[in-house]
């Protein structure tokens, strides 16, 4: 049940955040946000690293950086950053409660279908009856009926 309960949180505190970006981009520009949210992303890594120190814990880091590491680390910047760039531009510029019912389900899509390109993880026909029940949900949402 806990399980139930923090996914239900994560759920409000992802719908809210996207609330308050939106408004956020009333006052900032993308690329202003963006630069703003990092340094503060920067800030507390920095601030608990501080707390380390004085605590004299040990960082745990990785100790070899291998090139491949390096790479994936770098993938993952680059698309952290273009997605948080998309995102303030579809929350800036269309309506949140459309974004929002529709992006968080294709998220669900495609990180089941890239589980299984990638990792060979099975798609279990429970999985598959639920991406068609949100496509046609989507579809819906999407739709304009006359």
């Amino acid at each position: 049940m806990l399980f139930i309960y923090l996914i239900v949180l994560f759920s409000l505190i992802i719908s809210s955040n996207a609330c308050i970006k939106k408004k956020l981009l009333f006052t900032c520009s993308y690329e202003e946000l963006i630069i703003l949210e990092y340094l503060f992303i920067g800030l507390i890594v920095v601030c608990y690293v501080f707390y380390k120190y004085i605590t004299k814990q040990k960082i745990n880091v990785v100790k070899h950086l291998h090139t491949r590491t390096i790479m994936f680390l770098f993938l993952t910047v680059i698309a952290a950053l273009s997605s948080t760039y998309l995102n303030y531009y579809l929350i800036n510029n269309f309506p949140i409660s459309k974004i929002t019912p529709i992006l968080n389900p294709l998220i669900i899509i495609f990180t089941v279908l890239l589980g299984f390109f990638l990792f060979n993880e099975k798609i279990t026909n429970q999985e598959l009856s639920g991406i068609l029940v949100i496509i046609g949900g989507i579809i819906l949402l999407t739709y304009k009926f006359k």
